[in-house]
């Protein structure tokens, strides 16, 4: 007869979509998980008081397994030291900026990644150095929202559509702005 294995506590970070969660529907049973759908501040950021520093640290102390949505809640190299439970970091999305990984790597910590469905091609060998590398304005999908964000603004798209979906007969509320010739930043 097998010995019953010690619980192991899972934490899933600011899924306040309810994404993540349908994913680990079949864990074992000895696998306990929370879900936390809100985000508590940064813990380096330099408005993060020590209450919400303490609050962030007794959300994660008890967790063996958390597992995160895109960088919302960062993991610098002191608040890693301050988890002794914590031995696998999962995360999503290819960005580790807001993770101290050789911090990680020091105190057993395996993170691990998914890349998601939506991942951007590797750049083809003739692509330039930039293509791809989303700290050089590569084709990432961040980067293209960020421009259909821009669009979408200099077109007047969300007021035009508020009007026309809430106001009978609405149509345009005014010219949108053309961007040929124009510059950002």
């Amino acid at each position: 007869m097998s010995k019953p294995q010690a619980p192991v506590k899972l934490g899933i970070l600011d899924d306040y979509l309810d994404i993540a969660s349908p994913h680990f529907h079949n864990l074992p049973n000895h696998v306990e998980k929370v879900v936390f759908k809100d985000t508590l501040p940064a813990w380096s950021h330099p408005q993060t008081t020590q209450s919400d520093r303490q609050r962030l640290l007794d959300r994660l102390h008890p967790f063996t397994i958390l597992a995160t949505m895109r960088e919302r809640t960062p993991f610098p190299a002191d608040l890693l030291r301050q988890l002794p439970n914590l031995k696998l970091l999962l995360c999503t999305g290819t960005q580790f900026n807001t993770s101290d990984l050789s911090a990680a790597k020091d105190l057993g910590i395996t993170v691990a990644t998914a890349t998601g469905k939506r991942k951007p091609p590797p750049p083809s060998p003739s692509a330039s150095p930039s293509q791809g590398d989303i700290t050089k304005g590569g084709t990432h999908p961040t980067t293209q929202h960020t421009w259909a964000l821009i669009l979408g603004l200099a077109r007047n798209i969300a007021a035009d559509d508020r009007v026309v979906k809430s106001v009978p007969g609405g149509w345009q509320t005014g010219l949108a702005v053309g961007l040929t010739g124009k510059t950002l930043g």
